[in-house]
């Protein structure tokens, strides 16, 4: 599935939330985990690596490379030339999912979620570390635009004993309007408000060989809050969903759902891209 897991590193408290969680996927999928510290060209980069070793540590016995180099353009930018050019590779990274906010004080993870086909595994503040596990519930977030995130979900699978759950989150004004149509002359013609979690639901057990997975609609105008509730109800080890990874002013004016909720879930959030169909 994935040839490296990799963890960036700055040095500070707040991005080494990120080690424990990547150190035990690391170690249940078999994959060496990458530590990359990355500093300004013109920085002495001894302080910063012996404090990255020191915190690469705690990973435990878990195959690791650990790696303090100069910023060769920006953040973002080299860690998706690392990914590339180390094969098929899963970036895991602590974030605090600020929102609108990130529009203008910047995001590494939402510039590298720009890059598509690159997952990234987000640790938000709400995760306790210590607590992640390669089994569980995890729920599998679509909207209909599911292609990414359930082969994202599929592949995943492949490599642990996550127990999936579809979930659609649906604004409520949407399901009366199907309601209102379905119980018109025509309404056998419109599909139920269920059929996008359904479908979704079938082709991951197809993928994955499984017999059957559960899945459910949510009537919520919040999706965030939606996806945040049942991830804790159900006390699920990770979220899986899709982002558009939009940036500047469209995200500013429109917000960021993925970013609301990895500022709150109480697990790991593994995220995609989706890739936007141009317009015609």
């Amino acid at each position: 599935m994935f040839q490296q897991i990799i963890v960036p590193l700055d040095g500070s408290e707040e991005a080494c939330e990120a080690l424990g969680p990547a150190a035990t996927l690391a170690r249940r999928v078999g994959a060496p985990l990458h530590i990359v510290a990355l500093h300004p060209p013109d920085a002495d980069p001894a302080p910063l690596e012996a404090l990255v070793l020191e915190q690469a540590d705690e990973t435990g016995d878990v195959i690791r490379v650990v790696e303090v180099r100069p910023i060769e353009e920006s953040v973002p930018r080299d860690l998706r030339r690392l990914a590339d050019r180390w094969g098929p590779s899963l970036i895991v990274m602590a974030s605090h999912g600020r929102g609108r906010s990130a529009a203008l004080i910047g995001s590494v993870a939402n510039d590298i979620l720009n890059h598509p086909g690159q997952p990234v595994m987000l640790v938000g503040p709400g995760v306790v570390r210590s607590r992640f596990r390669t089994h569980g519930p995890a729920v599998v977030s679509v909207t209909g635009e599911d292609d990414d995130v359930l082969n994202l979900a599929a592949a995943i699978l492949a490599e642990t004993d996550f127990d999936p759950m579809i979930a659609n989150v649906m604004d409520p004004r949407r399901s009366r309007e199907l309601d209102l149509v379905r119980s018109g002359p025509h309404g056998s013609d419109v599909p139920a408000d269920s059929v996008v979690a359904e479908r979704a639901a079938g082709r991951l057990a197809q993928a994955t060989g499984r017999s059957a997975i559960d899945f459910d609609v949510f009537h919520d105008p919040h999706v965030a809050d939606a996806l945040v509730a049942e991830t804790t109800r159900r006390r699920a080890s990770l979220l899986i969903m899709a982002t558009h990874a939009r940036s500047g002013f469209e995200r500013l004016s429109t917000g960021s759902v993925t970013a609301e909720v990895v500022r709150t879930a109480p697990c790991p959030v593994l995220v995609t891209r989706i890739v936007d169909e141009p317009e015609r």
